[in-house]
């Protein structure tokens, strides 16, 4: 099985510009509603020149969408900038916009209402007038843009937020997930050596072959995912087989109802629980030494024990029960992936065993 390639957080989606169907469609409603004003009021001037007003309303409403279209360009590019400098840029542009489209309204309306074209003699009055009235024109469609702009950016914001509260969950999951017991690997390797040095040569080679399948099986599992109880136990089966070649005294019961073995359960979730059987309990146990995995379900919660005991734990070497980090690992775990429903409960018993118990939501693959 191939391993999952890692989520870049480079690929997440960058800032957020206006979307471009919102954009159209935000111009489109603005100028046609003021193409429906200004031509109902040039016609109920004009009725005879009907025709000549909606064609040249029409042009103007196009020059309109133009000049809006450039000064969205414009604010795009200045998009990693500060809305102060876009609204500097803007209130420079948007009466440069209203001038050009002034006396473009201005010949537009001589030739609709057919009055021979000729530039008129300009005074700074009517300059300011004919501009200011333009310009309000572009920056209320620029407040609509903003607006627009504001309300992408918005939602971008959140859905990156949202992707990076994934990633770091999954991040936390893989960290958690990954926990291969280093001890476990070390004491494997130290095993084989002294076989070796023993001259049990098929021993070495039968622990060495074990541990292969055992990392084949967990390295190529993905953390984030979930796997069968069948499969988890599978595994824990070759991991106690190895760990049987160091502690020859060691009996592993398996109590696994054929109706729960389909059942699914976070990929490596019992992994922490038997090294922890194995490194706290069994290692510092008088022989015999036994370690049970059983399952048991009701109609919506799956419970899965893990349990290890011996002929006496040494002294001095105890931990506080339920204080190692695999432990805890998985308990954060089942926090993270179940809520309230993903628990575990660990503990000695009066009898000295020690009981881990993981509780989550029933779910059965079909």
């Amino acid at each position: 099985m191939d391993r999952p390639a890692p989520v870049i957080i480079d690929e997440l989606p960058a800032a957020a510009s206006p979307p471009i169907r919102g954009l159209v469609a935000m111009s489109a409603v603005f100028w046609i509603s003021s193409f429906a004003v200004l031509a109902v009021g040039d016609m109920s001037r004009a009725p005879d020149r009907a025709l000549a007003i909606v064609g040249m309303r029409i042009a103007l409403t196009a020059l309109g969408m133009g000049f809006c279209l450039l000064i969205h360009l414009l604010l795009r590019r200045l998009h990693h900038r500060g809305f102060r400098d876009r609204v500097i840029a803007l209130v420079i542009v948007a009466p440069v916009c209203a001038e050009l489209f002034a006396w473009a309204n201005y010949f537009g309306m001589e030739v609709a209402f057919g009055v021979p074209v000729h530039v008129p003699a300009v005074n700074l009055a009517s300059a300011i007038g004919s501009v200011m009235q333009f310009t309000w024109l572009f920056l209320a469609w620029a407040g609509f843009y903003f607006a627009l702009y504001y309300s992408a950016e918005s939602e971008a914001k959140e859905r990156r937020a949202g992707q990076l509260r994934v990633l770091a969950q999954q991040a936390q999951l893989q960290a958690l997930a990954y926990q291969i017991n280093p001890h476990f690997l070390f004491n494997s390797l130290n095993a084989v050596s002294a076989l070796m040095l023993d001259g049990r040569i098929a021993d070495a080679e039968q622990i060495v072959t074990r541990l292969a399948r055992f990392l084949r099986h967990t390295l190529a599992l993905d953390p984030t995912s979930d796997i069968t109880l069948g499969q988890e136990v599978a595994i824990q089966r070759e991991y106690l087989a190895i760990e049987q070649q160091r502690f020859p005294d060691l009996a592993a019961e398996f109590q696994i109802p054929e109706a729960l073995v389909n059942a699914r359960l976070p990929a490596l979730s019992l992994q922490p629980l038997v090294e922890n059987a194995v490194k706290h309990g069994v290692a510092r146990s008088a022989p015999p030494t036994w370690i049970r995995i059983a399952a048991s379900a009701d109609e919506e919660q799956l419970e899965v024990t893990v349990e290890n005991g011996g002929g006496g734990q040494s002294r001095g070497m105890a931990e506080p029960d339920g204080a190692g980090v695999g432990l805890a690992n998985v308990r954060d775990r089942l926090a993270r992936l179940f809520g309230e429903r993903g628990r575990l409960a660990a503990g000695r018993l009066d009898d000295g065993t020690f009981r881990a118990v993981v509780s989550l939501p029933l779910s059965v693959l079909r």
